[in-house]
């Protein structure tokens, strides 16, 4: 469409470019040849008034004087899978989708049997459904007809009509043939009468038919050539259509003859299962459909597009979905609680998602919202910032509307297997883990930072190992704190931000944290009932490193589909995101991409 519009501008916009094209003049004669020939099609079909016509043709007639051209975009869908009709925009293209019930009336409303001719030879029989109220076989257009078919009050291939200060009398065109004496009047050319006319309208083709909305004038180019601001304009009578009323978007207009597809309807496509869901959450609407993610069972998803692809977006939109109960944008009688894990070893780079305490406040958004998914904005209410312990002032007065605690969790609900990550005992270090090991089996009734500590001095192992172990121990000293209980900061609707950006982190040790954390998350409870929970790991890229850990998390995400927790990676960099975690996806959304290895590094998973 772009390349359409480029070739077509190139080739007739005298506005173009400085000075014009020499040959302008043998261009206008192409250009007023193109268009007169739709110009004639709409003629002979009777979809153009008589007015209009004879403007066009004058207009085309002096393109030589000057012009200005401008473009529109539509785009006809016809869905056999959906009845009715709707309309979208899609990246500035207004989109018209026709059902299935509307293409089956047209398809049956075109005349397909021949005229019989009487004895005599001069009137053609009508035959039996023609008698019962059907079209003649000889009829040239289904404008006539009396359809079910919505007439668009308002479109972006409409052109605005235009007042006339003069009466125009009917042309008779050297393409249309002599009328037969039997032929009918076409009297949808005559429908709207010019000033001299006025005391003898024409009688009504559909007097049966009782529209809700009166049909307006049409135009077929979907490129217009209007005259400049110094030019005689070339005007037509104003007849009285919908054009009257101030102009709307296509937006602002109800959708006519269209099935029951707003915003309370029940969605087309459930992402995730294959039966209708009762927790759902909107993603977005294609083809007239209403695309929904599953709420209720639990999900792996990845999530990959470069930077300012869309991508935040898309991860916001999901975890507003199943936190925020918002109808009907979503349908969430159970709220799950949504955990986002953020690094970063520089302080620059802060958590995106601080914002959703405000509610969204961009003017067109909130429009598109408001009209295509009868939402209002909301806020979450209940956001929670958990920090390092020696961050926690800085971190509140960064965010005062927040509520902004330390990242701290008891030895208690700690149990072997979080030890095991807390101090790296992962991958083939086979002395190292079976030292922690034999010295977590001694003192599993009592696993306390103190007594591991204790364990680790009196062990045989190297001097290089017992400092490895030390310094492990020194990190997860910064997190334990007995008296704290992580688990009960989790509850349904709440959204936790796991902000752990220090510049003295490694990638690995914030990785074995988070899959701590994500752990000791999901064993949390709501009183005596367990609820589901969505885990976001936010720049995947940046921590999941290690092959050692990576495996480590593999294994922890098999088991929380188990457990009620969904999981989502979001990356800018697919690549780095390891094919063992990937091919665990049972969705796979994807933004912008920019390079083919990408897209192969995708395949090796599928």
């Amino acid at each position: 469409m772009e390349r359409s519009q480029e070739v077509l501008a190139a080739a007739f916009d005298p506005d173009r470019g400085t000075p014009d094209r020499v040959d302008r003049s043998v261009k206008n004669l192409t250009l007023t040849s193109m268009l007169r020939f739709y110009l004639e099609r709409a003629w002979r079909h009777g979809t153009m008034e008589t007015a209009p016509y004879q403007s066009a043709h004058e207009m085309l007639d002096r393109l030589d004087d000057g012009y200005a051209l401008r473009f529109t975009r539509s785009g006809l869908i016809f869905d056999l899978a959906r009845t009715g009709t709707d309309r979208e925009l899609d990246d500035q293209v207004e989109f018209h989708r026709i059902g299935r019930n509307l293409i089956t009336e047209l398809i049956d409303a075109i005349p397909t049997v021949r005229p019989r001719l009487r004895p005599d030879g001069l009137v053609p029989e009508a035959d039996e459904d023609a008698a019962q109220g059907a079209p003649p076989p000889n009829t040239p257009t289904l404008v006539l007809t009396d359809l079910t078919v919505p007439r668009l009050a308002d479109a972006a291939f409409r052109a605005p009509d235009m007042p006339s200060a003069r009466p125009v009398s009917p042309p008779v065109p050297e393409s249309e043939p002599d009328p037969s004496p039997a032929k009918a009047p076409d009297t949808a050319r005559d429908a709207a009468p010019g000033p001299d006319s006025v005391e003898n309208p024409p009688p009504d083709p559909k007097p049966s038919a009782a529209p809700t909305v009166p049909e307006p004038p049409r135009r077929s180019p979907q490129s217009t050539a209007e005259e400049p601001g110094n030019q005689t304009e070339i005007e037509t009578p104003h007849a009285p259509t919908m054009s009257d009323a101030p102009a709307r978007s296509f937006h602002d207009e109800p959708t006519l003859g269209s099935d029951d597809s707003g915003p309370d309807a029940a969605p087309d496509v459930y992402l995730g299962v294959t039966h209708p869901s009762p927790q759902y959450g909107v993603l977005g609407h294609t083809a007239g459909r209403t695309i929904v993610l599953d709420l209720y069972e639990t999900h792996t998803i990845s999530l990959f597009g470069v930077q300012g692809g869309g991508k935040s977006y898309t991860l916001g939109s999901i975890m507003e979905m199943a936190s925020l109960p918002a109808p009907p944008v979503n349908h969430l009688p159970h709220p799950l609680a949504t955990v986002v894990f953020h690094y970063s070893q520089t302080q620059d780079y802060a958590p995106e998602f601080t914002s959703m305490v405000h509610a969204n406040d961009d003017a067109a958004q909130l429009k598109s919202l408001k009209d295509r998914y009868g939402a209002e904005p909301k806020a979450l209410a209940d956001v929670l910032l958990l920090v390092p312990a020696d961050q926690l002032d800085e971190r509140r007065t960064q965010y005062p509307g927040i509520d902004v605690q330390p990242l701290k969790f008891s030895a208690a609900e700690l149990q072997a297997a979080h030890w095991r990550f807390l101090m790296g005992a992962v991958g083939n270090q086979s002395t190292y883990i079976r030292q922690l090991t034999r010295i977590m089996r001694a003192h599993r009734t009592n696993l306390t930072l103190d007594v591991i500590r204790r364990g680790v001095a009196d062990s045989g192992l190297p001097d290089h190992l017992k400092q490895l172990a030390q310094e492990r121990l020194n990190l997860a000293a910064e997190y334990i704190d007995d008296s704290a209980h992580l688990t009960q900061l989790v509850r349904p609707g709440r959204l936790i931000i796991v902000d752990l950006r220090d510049e003295f982190i490694e990638k690995d040790e914030a990785l074995g944290l988070f899959v701590v954390l994500m752990q000791l998350f999901a064993e949390a409870k709501d009183g005596d009932r367990h609820f589901n929970k969505l885990v976001v790991f936010d720049e995947a890229h940046k921590y999941i490193d290690s092959p050692d850990l990576v495996a480590g998390l593999v294994e922890s995400v098999r088991e929380m589909r188990h457990k009620g927790m969904s999981i989502l990676v979001a990356s800018q960099d697919p690549p780095s995101v390891p094919v063992s975690l990937i091919e665990l996806s049972d969705h796979i959304i994807l933004h912008k991409f920019t390079s083919p290895a990408w897209l192969k590094h995708l395949h090796k998973a599928n």
